[in-house]
């Protein structure tokens, strides 16, 4: 399991945020997609394999976003990646084996 942890600052995000989990590029079979108008915290059941996580969005003017992916891989070794966006458009990606 991860928690995905998404933060908008300097007021409410225009667009709704958007999380895309992929974990097979050639099969949109178990993609999951997470939509939220607001900030939020969702904890994502996954199985074993490599994904590609994207959170896209668009920032309050003279705002800021900050992503977080946390949780463990199937070893046991702690997954923490984040990153901040101050751009008005954003995308970030990540890429996480589980």
């Amino acid at each position: 399991m991860i928690t995905i942890k998404v933060k908008v600052y300097g007021g409410v995000a225009p667009i709704p945020i958007e999380v895309f989990i992929d974990r097979d590029v050639n099969s949109h079979d178990d993609d999951i997609i997470i939509r939220s108008p607001v900030s939020f915290q969702q904890d994502v059941d996954l199985n074993r394999g490599e994904y590609a996580i994207v959170v896209s969005g668009k920032n309050p003017i003279d705002g800021r976003t900050e992503i977080t992916i946390a949780g463990h891989d199937s070893t046991g070794k702690a997954i923490n990646l984040s990153k901040t966006k101050t751009v008005a458009n954003y995308f970030a990606s990540f890429i996480i084996n589980i």
